[in-house]
């Protein structure tokens, strides 16, 4: 394991045990081993986050007659809420 990726899990087990303490800690990292141990995953940053609920709620609330609403609403160019709408599908 790259000392990195190592360093990030030690930082995160830390703040577990500080925000849980010691025993849920424990059963948190258990579990992710078990269910996730071998994999490669990304996790992605809070701004992704943001982005994936933004263009879900876009892609749930569009009826075909309200893409100028939601592009005022959210923000965003028409041609985004378009491309949001069609990648959503």
């Amino acid at each position: 394991m790259k000392a990195e990726n190592r360093n990030a899990l030690d930082r995160f087990g830390d703040r577990l045990i500080e925000e849980l303490g010691f025993d849920i800690a424990v059963a948190v990292q258990q579990a992710m081993v078990e269910e996730l141990g071998g994999l490669r995953i990304t996790v992605p940053d809070m701004r992704q986050l943001f982005r994936e609920k933004r263009n879900r709620r876009i892609s749930n609330e569009f009826n075909g007659a309200n893409l100028s609403e939601l592009a005022q609403r959210f923000g965003l160019s028409k041609i985004h809420i378009r491309r949001i709408v069609n990648n959503g599908q």
